[in-house]
């Protein structure tokens, strides 16, 4: 699926391309946020999860593609000119958890 990261951030746009029974987990670290938001959180005192839940802290797409594939289209986006990396992965869900989980 293709998840194109407006308002709500990504974790509100980012489960609209899950099928049932799974979510996401999410490693902050694989990407640098882009100073503006740093700027924002700081300055107007907001909460690291209130901007992932609004913001796209620099992440403007999305694409959930098989594990086995996910180098592969990396390198191919990044051959492109776009950059990209793995931000996270698919897991199991039993519907008590977030549909996004950020770890650091």
């Amino acid at each position: 699926g293709i998840a194109h990261i407006t308002g709500g951030g990504i974790t509100e746009n980012l489960p609209r391309v899950f099928p049932s029974g799974v979510r996401a987990q999410v490693k902050r670290s694989a990407w640098s946020v882009p100073p503006i938001f740093q700027a924002i959180a700081r300055l107007g005192q907001v909460e690291r999860e209130e901007m992932y839940r609004v913001f796209n802290m620099g992440i403007g797409l999305i694409l959930v593609v098989p594990a086995s594939a996910a180098q592969a289209v990396v390198a191919r986006a990044t051959s492109l000119g776009d950059p990209a990396c793995q931000i996270g992965t698919i897991v199991p869900s039993t519907g008590k958890e977030p549909l996004v989980e950020y770890v650091d």
